[in-house]
């Protein structure tokens, strides 16, 4: 197992690095208010799709509706890259002259030294997200950063661009993550694995879709054009889990807790409070397992009584490579509306392979939460 891995911004860093608009896609909504309200309400995105199980049921997704159904894969994740990036418009238009830069989070399987390239595309996915993000005014051939990891690449690629910003090496950065599971090939290896949760596989999860994308900036330039900061990127921690799915390690949930403690290192030497904790946790045993071990060893002296604890793929069946970023969007949403009384937010994930993450974000707008700069 690698060691865990730990990046602290807010307070560290002078320029500090905060987003200051999100966008989302996927079964629930095309827009981060909305899904703040439903997922308030606990609605749901699950629908029938005109994949079948062997026993002859439709297999149940949370997919985007408001695309073709004929669409499958890559299609669909190019349509909902255009669809968040088209929702930045009027951050991306007020950015003329800047410094921009995109780290895309992926599924596992669409790493460029991936030897089963089921999804496929790559290049034509990068491709996808400059056009888009310069025909809504920003920069044409902005450097692309992907991050290939499937649930934790989201964190990973938070890292990058905060740390990009933060150290003043670029303006303004997009963390965007897309996934889907809308794919016959997809659909068939895990109906193989028996992973998709039905009435004859129990140990199994809902598929979903979507996409999600967040605006991050320095102080100094949150400050210059004027945008609200919704939260500030505190910590990510991340680190590697030997237990997976396709193999025999037992499970300890180290890999987890590690990231989850690397990510709240900081908070918990300076006597603060995690008071809402996200996960992408399944009902999938491993899972499950595997969050109930990690959980304790970092909530101990750290989350009081009054703290939440959500899953976010209840709603949304499992999101993929798009699970921190929506986790995130989310709860920038609930500080903005106030929503919650949480301040500080820890959103976490675990990727069918090794892969481990933690991101911890800040809401702003209480004292002494003024943007730097």
């Amino acid at each position: 197992m690698l060691e865990p891995q730990q990046y602290d911004f807010g307070g560290q860093v002078t320029r500090g690095a905060y987003v200051v608009a999100s966008s989302v896609w996927n079964g629930l909504s095309t827009d981060p208010t909305l899904l703040w309200a439903f997922f308030r309400a606990q609605r749901t995105a699950f629908a029938n799709t005109p994949f079948r199980h062997p026993h002859g049921a439709p297999v149940v997704m949370a997919q985007v509706r408001q695309l073709d159904p004929r669409w499958a894969g890559l299609t669909r994740m190019q349509a909902l890259v255009r669809g968040v990036v088209k929702q930045l418009n009027p951050v991306l238009a007020a950015c003329a002259g800047r410094r921009i830069g995109v780290a895309l989070a992926l599924p596992e399987d669409m790493g460029p030294h991936t030897l089963r390239k089921v999804r496929g595309g790559l290049s034509a996915l990068e491709e996808t997200v400059r056009a888009e993000v310069e025909a809504q005014g920003g920069p044409a051939g902005c450097a692309v950063h992907t991050e290939a990891r499937g649930h934790a690449a989201g964190a990973y690629c938070v890292m990058q661009a905060a740390h990009a910003v933060a150290s003043g090496a670029l303006d303004v950065t997009i963390v965007l993550g897309v996934d889907t599971y809308y794919d016959p090939a997809i659909v068939a290896q895990l109906l193989a694995e028996e992973r998709i949760l039905d009435t004859k596989a129990h140990d199994a999860f809902l598929p979903g879709e979507g996409a999600a994308a967040l605006v991050l900036a320095a102080g100094d330039i949150t400050g210059s054009r004027r945008w609200s900061a919704m939260a500030e990127v505190r910590a990510v921690g991340t680190c590697d889990e030997p237990a997976t799915l396709d193999n025999d390690t037992r499970m300890l949930g180290m890999g987890l807790s590690r990231a989850c403690h690397a990510a709240t290192a900081k908070l918990r030497r300076a006597g603060g409070e995690l008071d809402w904790w996200m996960t992408d946790m399944t009902p999938e045993h491993l899972r499950a397992r595997e969050f109930q071990l990690a959980w304790p060893r970092v909530a101990q002296g750290l989350m009081p009584p009054t703290a939440t604890l959500d899953h976010l793929p209840s709603q949304l069946g499992d999101l993929g490579a798009a699970s921190i970023p929506t986790g995130i969007a989310l709860a920038c949403e609930s500080f903005r509306h106030s929503g919650s009384s949480a301040r500080n937010c820890l959103v976490t994930a675990s990727s069918v392979g090794h892969a481990r993450a933690a991101v911890l974000v800040h809401a702003c707008g209480a004292p002494g939460d003024a943007p730097h700069g």
